[in-house]
C-alpha cells in the first residue's frame, strides 16, 4: 500500500492518554510500526509486558537482505543554509531524585543498545562517512557530565571482557593517541600527560598485591618483541640494556676499536663530578684491564688509578678518557658517575 505525502501536523498523537491503568502487565504504545516478510506476520511483535512506549518499531527480515534498519533518520541541510542539526535528540527529564548507575536499579538512560538472540552483533555504536572529505570532526562529544560521586566520562561494567580496552591500532593518529591535560599541540606521542596542578601526581601506578608480588609495572621492549630493553619491576628495581643518564647520576657502556700503540679517545666526561671508569678486553686477563677514578673539576679532567693493566694504559685528552693498547683490539668500557 502506498502512503500519500503527510504534511505538518496531519498526524498528531500529542494528546495521547494511556488506556490501561495496569502498568505492570500490559504493554502500551502510542504508535507501533512493524515490518516483516510475508511468511511470518506474527513477527511484527509488541513491547514487553509492562513497557510504556511512545513510539515502538520492530523490523524482522526473513530474507537475505544486504541492509536492514529499524529506524533510519536522514537530515539534509541545504547548501548555503547553515543550521544546528540533529539526527536524533534524546531528552530525559527526571523530576524526583538522582538515578542510579545503569542496570543497578531504577536507572535513566539516554540511548541503550541491547544485544539479543544467540549470536554477537558487531558494535553498539559505529560511525561512517561516504568520503574522506565529509568525515565527522569528533567521534564522541561529551559535555555536562559529572557532579555525582563516582561519575565517569566512560565506564565499563561487570560483563565487559574485551581483549583490548581501547584499540587505536588501525587509526592514523597525527598528534597524540591519548591526551590528558592541555599538552603542547606540537608534541607527537602515544600518550601525552600534563600534570593537572602543582603537587598532584601526573601518572600513578600501583601493583596488584603486596603478598608474593611479581612482574614489571613498566616494560619497554624492542620492535620484534623478543628483548626487554628497560623495565621497572614491582619492587622498584630498574633494569636497562642501555645506560642511565640523570643530572646527578648516570652511566654509560660501549666498545671501541683501538689500534696498537695509538692513544684512542673512548668517551667524554664533560660534566663536573666524580666517575668510576673500567676498560678491558673481553677474555684477555688482568694485563688487559684497568680501573680508575676520573674527576672533572669543572675545568680539568684527571685520573686517580685504582688498578692498571700493563697492556691497557688509560689517559686523558681534553675531557675524554683515552686508551693505549699494546696490540690492536676492541675494548669494552663502562663508567658510572658517583658524585
Amino acid at each position: 500500500m502506498a502512503l500519500t505525502r503527510i504534511t505538518t501536523n496531519q498526524i498528531d498523537f500529542s494528546n495521547g492518554v494511556r488506556s490501561n491503568p495496569d502498568t505492570t502487565s500490559v504493554a502500551e504504545a502510542t504508535l507501533k510500526v512493524g515490518l516483516c516478510g510475508p511468511n511470518n506476520p506474527s513477527w511484527l511483535g509488541n513491547p514487553a509486558a509492562g513497557d510504556f512506549v511512545a513510539f515502538y518499531v520492530l523490523a524482522t527480515s526473513e530474507e537475505s537482505r544486504p541492509l536492514v534498519w529499524g529506524i533510519n533518520p536522514v537530515v539534509n541541510v541545504e547548501t548555503g543554509q547553515p543550521a544546528a542539526a540533529w539526527g536524533i535528540e534524546v531528552d530525559i527529564n527526571i523530576g524526583t531524585a538522582d538515578t542510579v548507575d545503569p542496570h543497578t536499579g531504577q536507572h535513566a538512560i539516554g540511548i541503550e543498545c541491547v544485544s539479543g538472540a544467540q549470536f554477537a552483533p558487531s558494535a553498539a555504536f559505529s560511525s561512517y562517512s561516504t568520503t574522506l572529505a565529509n568525515r565527522w570532526k569528533h567521534g564522541i562529544w561529551l559535555d555536562s557530565i559529572g557532579g555525582q560521586t563516582g561519575s565517569a566520562l566512560i565506564k565499563s561494567y561487570v560483563n565487559c571482557s574485551p581483549e583490548y580496552g581501547i584499540d587505536f591500532s588501525n587509526s592514523l593518529i597525527t598528534k597524540q593517541a591519548v591526551r590528558i591535560g592541555a599538552t603542547p599541540a606540537y608534541i607527537t606521542a602515544g600518550v601525552a600527560v600534563k600534570q593537572r596542578t602543582a603537587g598532584e601526581t601526573g601518572i600513578f601506578l600501583q601493583r596488584s598485591t603486596d603478598v608474593s608480588a611479581s612482574g614489571n609495572i613498566i616494560e619497554y621492549v624492542n620492535a620484534a618483541n623478543n628483548t626487554v630493553i628497560t623495565s621497572l619491576d614491582v619492587f622498584g628495581q630498574f633494569s636497562t640494556a642501555g645506560y642511565v643518564n640523570a643530572k646527578s647520576f648516570f652511566s654509560g657502556k660501549g666498545t671501541t676499536a683501538v689500534s696498537a700503540g695509538i692513544q684512542t679517545a673512548l668517551f667524554p666526561l664533560d660534566e663536573e663530578g666524580t666517575y668510576l671508569v673500567t676498560v678491558y678486553v673481553q677474555g684477555a686477563g688482568t694485563n688487559n684491564s684497568s680501573v680508575t677514578m676520573a674527576i672533572n673539576d669543572g675545568t680539568t679532567l684527571f685520573l686517580a688509578p685504582i688498578k692498571s693493566g700493563a697492556n691497557t694504559v688509560l689517559g686523558v685528552s681534553g675531557t675524554s678518557i683515552t686508551d693505549t693498547q699494546a696490540g690492536t683490539t676492541t675494548v669494552t668500557w663502562t663508567y658510572v658517575k658517583i658524585a
